[in-house]
């Protein structure tokens, strides 16, 4: 077990809020137009697009996956859609209409939450969402896509699979895998057995869109890496053995949450020799005890694991830093990473003369072992995308962008532009997808390609 740090000291860095030269990092310039694509869907005229994930087929092929509002008169109401770019960062014509596709309600009362993405083994695209049941209830979907846009009618079962625990109960989709095997493993939270109370969940399918008799004796694996606390799965990385890393948040208390690792066997049951029997949670808790959120995952090929996210200052204004830890095969913290000192399994760092950082949004691996990972940086006059980079022993990549960082300053509309989901294409070059915000109602599509 660990002691609580009451603070945390942090790296700041002041760094120009662009990115200039040649320098690894920078954006790639053969990408689109000026290394940035920029999709306006609008179902209705100025309306709020927003990409959830980003996923790069092995031929470089970039699908944005996302919601798009449908009606202004109920911001509830959403229809997930998808964009597809080809490698070269134009719009793919052969994709939907003219490369968007909108999924339209299996069962027609509406969509909500995230909207997440995978390739199955057979070249489509799976995706995950939330969707609204007859009876109010909000449960998962996953649906599957031909690479021309087309809903596959023949690849699962049926042209969908559902999860929902019961009624009156809710399940939230928090992020999908396609394992070896290309079973597809769901992640997210369920309110089903106790009302009120959130707890993680897995559950996993077969190719066939049949969920698999061969995982948690055919069941849903349901915990909290606290008991009788409130924990949300947010991110799941597979192994090639099928072993299951899940991670996300525990409350600990009101005020309170912290990181939090789940590790589940192939067969779906809880790894006890990991961390504390199966699981781990970790804090950086700067100025004392505030909220830790982990963002996402990367499982290395030794079995450690890289976790990103933000780690809240308790101030006023909400200002977050970056917040990075690691973990061994054991689950045990990686005490010589890290930026502080003496080094404790943590690096943290903020930005100075007004950039703030509200965070890292995500991790991508390299084939050569080194981690780029995505941060939300805000200014004075706007919100920009960034990024760093991490070498494979966790230290800063100082031959990337300015001393180890990115800052990207777009000048579209009101200068809001907010990354959600990072990936990495065959060749290193780092994808970072968001949106591009026009004004307070008016978000499209926005996918830029950094040079490796």
């Amino acid at each position: 077990m660990f002691t609580k740090l009451t603070a945390s000291t942090a790296l700041s860095l002041v760094l120009l809020p662009f990115s200039c030269g040649a320098a690894s990092g920078n954006l790639d310039t053969s990408f689109a137009s000026n290394g940035i694509a920029i999709s306006a869907i609008d179902l209705i005229p100025g309306g709020i697009d927003e990409i959830h994930d980003l996923v790069v087929s092995a031929s470089g092929e970039v699908y944005q996956v996302g919601m798009a509002q449908a009606d202004w008169t109920n911001s509830a109401i959403a229809e997930p859609v998808i964009v597809k770019h080809t490698a070269q960062g134009t719009i793919d014509t052969n994709f939907g209409i003219q490369g968007v596709v909108r999924v339209p309600s299996v069962h027609g009362v509406g969509f909500a939450g995230a909207v997440y993405g995978a390739i199955l083994q057979n070249g489509n695209l799976l995706v995950a969402s939330n969707e609204f049941t007859s009876n109010g209830d909000l449960d998962i979907i996953l649906l599957q896509f031909k690479p021309n846009g087309d809903r596959d009618w023949s690849g699962f079962t049926l042209p969908w699979s559902g999860l929902g625990l019961g009624q009156h109960s809710d399940e939230a989709v928090g992020d999908v895998a396609v394992d070896s095997q290309g079973r597809i493993v769901v992640v997210g939270s369920t309110n089903a057995y106790q009302q009120g109370m959130l707890k993680m969940l897995v559950a996993r399918f077969l190719p066939s869109g049949l969920q698999d008799p061969g995982f948690a004796n055919g069941s849903i694996a349901t915990a909290s890496p606290i008991a009788n606390e409130n924990s949300e799965a947010l991110t799941v990385e597979v192994a090639i053995n099928g072993d299951v890393y899940v991670g996300g948040v525990v409350q600990t208390s009101y005020s309170d949450t912290d990181f939090a690792i789940w590790k589940l066997k192939a067969d779906g049951s809880t790894d006890a020799t990991y961390g504390n029997n199966g699981t781990r949670t970790f804090w950086f808790d700067i100025n004392g005890y505030h909220d830790d959120v982990l963002r996402d995952l990367a499982l290395r090929s030794d079995g450690s694991l890289v976790a990103v996210g933000e780690a809240n200052h308790g101030t006023n204004s909400g200002k977050s830093s970056v917040a990075v830890t690691a973990f061994d095969p054991s689950g045990t913290v990686v005490t010589s990473f890290g930026n502080q000192t003496p080094r404790n399994g943590r690096l943290t760092f903020n930005l100075g003369q007004g950039l703030e950082i509200n965070g890292a949004t995500g991790i991508a691996t390299r084939t050569d072992g080194k981690m780029v990972v995505g941060m939300h940086v805000s200014r004075t006059n706007g919100r920009d995308f960034g990024s760093f980079r991490l070498l494979a022993n966790g230290d800063i990549d100082i031959n990337y962008g300015l001393f180890g960082l990115q800052l990207y300053s777009f000048t579209y509309g009101n200068n809001d532009e907010v990354p959600f989901a990072i990936g990495v294409d065959a060749n290193n070059r780092t994808l970072l997808a968001g949106y591009a915000g026009y004004s307070n109602t008016d978000h499209d599509f926005m996918v830029v390609r950094l040079k490796p």
